[in-house]
């Protein structure tokens, strides 16, 4: 007697780019077979909100982002955003045809594309380069890099004017441009396609390779020295370390202040302070290897050098400030509390309680920035009273954030929907207390919604 095993077909979600115009470059995503060997196989549909529960592929927040980020990247919904309103739509090449119109959908079309590579490149998801459904999937499969590519930059004064060189550095190896098959995938952020692989680059925009795709040095005649150097390298000048040849240089050593940044992102457990030491024209990563870095100073007639070179003993005393505080440093450098407990929020609530004394010892915070919200840095109080009625409760009682006073069934509908973020007159949000929602949860069940007092003052 003859058996047959029948293996079930399993499947993935499959993210690809594609080229739409020249140079441009957008998302989309498929649902894809594995074969035996378990290797992407073929394109069975697009993968979208609707359709993945039909292959036992599960919806969960980044798959669901990610559609939301394609969604909004089809063509017909760019057109449709960046066209003239009542009128006619106007076609993906018209609307790039023109510069401004131009400028405006590819910054958001480029961040959005960040973030999706960003999740690619955390989740290790699969991505593809212009795949159809004509071909083995795994064929077309780009490898993601989880380094990042740090420009090195190198300018030498000539007669003529200064010659500016462009190279890309990976750990310890540094290599042309040119000597790859580089593809600028977004400008800013800048993500590069080098050969096979995905890279993050730091720093530049990613159309600075362009030119150097073809030739190692770029020659900038003198008349256009002090525009070009405003227009393409001043602001990445101050982020990176350049080498320089035949410019005066001038330097500095004196550590100014200690920034501290919120990083929170959509998809983070918990937020975690960074902490930047910042000196004249530059500022690093406390825990940034390089010790100093070369930058540009524009005068009337002339392009000047200026070396920033670190005070590491300084810098320790801040970092001595902030364990002093409680604060306890992670394996990435970054610094929270030792004991955040279940509230994913705890470090950003420490930070509003502690601000007088972070701004005390020297520090500057930077604003607080959750998603597309920026957090009010002002402690609230709260005077609570209830008092009960027949078969509903009063709630009196106001909060005070620092400028503004609210009453507290302001907060009502906000608690009931586990909504932290009330917004305030001056266009920032007061955080809602993990406590507060905890403790009033129950109470404001009672409140009628036709009482809440939404406006504050």
């Amino acid at each position: 007697m003859l058996f047959t095993t029948e293996v079930a077909e399993t499947y993935e979600v499959v993210y690809n780019l594609y080229e739409v115009a020249e140079g441009f470059f957008l998302p989309s995503a498929y649902i894809v077979s594995r074969d035996k060997e378990g290797f992407l196989a073929h394109i069975r549909q697009k993968a979208v909100r609707e359709t993945i529960g039909h292959f036992q592929l599960e919806l969960d927040d980044v798959r669901g982002r990610l559609f939301d980020i394609i969604d909004q990247l089809q063509p017909k919904n760019l057109e449709k955003r960046f066209s003239p309103p009542k009128r006619k739509e106007k076609t993906l090449d018209e609307l790039l045809a023109d510069a401004e119109v131009q400028k405006v959908l590819l910054s958001f079309a480029h961040k959005r594309l960040d973030e999706l590579l960003s999740h690619v490149v955390q989740y290790r998801l699969p991505l593809t380069w212009n795949v159809d459904r004509r071909v083995l999937v795994k064929d077309f499969l780009v490898r993601v890099s989880q380094e990042t590519l740090e420009p090195d930059l190198a300018f030498r004064r000539t007669r003529e004017g200064v010659q500016y060189r462009l190279r890309l550095r990976k750990g310890d190896l540094v290599w042309k441009v040119s000597s790859r098959d580089v593809i600028p995938v977004t400008n800013h952020p800048a993500w590069l396609l080098v050969d096979d692989t995905l890279f993050r680059a730091a720093h530049i925009n990613g159309n600075m390779v362009k030119p150097f795709r073809t030739r190692d040095v770029v020659s900038i005649p003198q008349a256009s020295v002090k525009t070009y150097f405003q227009k393409f390298i001043l602001k990445i000048a101050s982020q990176i370390d350049i080498e320089a040849e035949g410019f005066d240089i001038h330097y500095f050593d004196r550590l100014k202040t200690c920034r501290l940044e919120v990083n929170h992102s959509f998809f983070s457990s918990e937020a975690a302070l960074l902490a930047y030491m910042v000196y004249p024209k530059a500022e690093f990563l406390w825990n940034d290897r390089r010790t100093k870095r070369t930058t540009l100073e524009f005068t009337q007639e002339e392009v000047g050098i200026i070396q920033i070179r670190r005070d590491m003993e300084a810098e320790q005393v801040y970092l001595g400030r902030l364990k002093n505080l409680g604060l306890v440093e992670n394996a990435q450098g970054q610094f929270g509390l030792s004991d955040p407990g279940p509230d994913p929020l705890a470090l950003v609530h420490w930070v509003i309680r502690n601000r007088l004394l972070l701004e005390e010892a020297g520090f500057v915070l930077s604003p607080i920035q959750m998603e597309d919200k920026v957090v009010y840095l002002q402690q609230a109080t709260l005077h609570m009273q209830t008092e009960r009625a027949i078969d509903w409760f009063d709630i009196y009682g106001e909060v005070v954030i620092g400028e503004f006073t609210i009453p507290f069934l302001a907060l009502a509908k906000f608690i009931r929907d586990d909504n932290h973020f009330y917004p305030l007159p001056n266009g920032t949000y007061f955080l809602i207390p993990q406590e507060w929602m905890e403790k009033y949860k129950s109470l404001v069940q009672f409140c009628p919604q036709g009482r809440e007092a939404p406006a504050a003052e």
